[in-house]
């Protein structure tokens, strides 16, 4: 059961610490693969929305990995989703936006190159 759960939370991330809900999935295409100008601006942004989506991917991980019973654990997964995508909104990026991003962040080097910049 707790394999599963965290096989689950694994998927639900995109790159390494940016994190794709189960909703967000639901609301958003297939992203093509395609490069993207992002301003050192909106790449801060990003970042911050980041840690906050992983930071509530870790509590409700131990939260879910602390259940026995699937249908809980189900629940507290989608209460992750919905919490995670409440961050996104607020932010000036769109759920799409958001996920494009972490997606080109695994294959795009100028975009990690620059989202390394901005993390120093």
């Amino acid at each position: 059961m707790i394999r599963k759960i965290k096989h689950f939370m694994a998927s639900c991330l995109v790159a390494s610490v940016a994190f794709t809900a189960p909703a967000f999935s639901q609301q958003t295409p297939p992203v093509t693969q395609q490069q993207i100008e992002v301003s050192d601006g909106q790449m801060k942004e990003f970042i911050k929305m980041q840690k906050q989506v992983y930071n509530i991917q870790q509590n409700y991980t131990a939260k879910a990995n602390e259940t026995n019973n699937k249908a809980e654990a189900t629940s507290v997964m989608q209460q992750a989703g919905q919490e995670m995508t409440q961050v996104i909104e607020k932010s000036s990026f769109s759920i799409e936006q958001f996920n494009q991003i972490a997606t080109l962040l695994r294959t795009d080097e100028k975009l990690r190159q620059q989202y390394r910049n901005v993390l120093d």
